[in-house]
């Protein structure tokens, strides 16, 4: 029952989303070898924008099932090709590949740490503070073999 605690929930995981969004959002630091690949920039979009709002719902006080929930949700929002959405959610899906984990744990924690910096700092949070984390992530950032039919 995830959309109960969502719907309760909601208004704390909007206040923390929208601050961290906006300040993620408009500092992304894309990968630097995707400069000609727009399938992997929105890809590498996508990744923030999932695990903002995972993030932000686990911050609000949601269960993981329910942040994961609401980060599909979210998703749909975007418009993306089916094949760009399912990229985005690989990264995030239980795998029992160790690297994926390793690789997904790294992403989310990461984000973690730009949402937490920008919930603690309230108004007062800047691109600064959440500049090294979004190097990382854009340094680190595996690029996505697309599945062709």
């Amino acid at each position: 029952m995830y959309i109960l605690e969502i719907f309760r929930k909601r208004r704390k995981f909007t206040a923390i989303f929208e601050k961290a969004w906006q300040l993620i959002s408009t500092n992304i630091v894309y990968p630097p070898d995707t400069s000609d690949e727009p399938a992997q920039k929105l890809v590498f979009f996508g990744a923030l924008a999932y695990g903002a709002v995972y993030q932000s719902a686990l911050a609000a006080g949601m269960s993981t099932s329910a942040a994961h929930y609401l980060a599909r949700m979210h998703m749909r929002k975007y418009k993306f090709e089916n094949f760009l959405t399912e990229a985005v959610d690989a990264i995030f899906a239980a795998s029992d590949d160790e690297d994926e984990q390793k690789y997904s744990t790294f992403f989310l924690d990461r984000i973690r740490d730009m949402v937490q910096t920008v919930f603690d700092k309230k108004d007062a949070a800047c691109p600064a503070d959440i500049e090294p984390a979004m190097l990382e992530l854009s340094r680190f950032y595996r690029k996505v073999v697309f599945k062709t039919d």
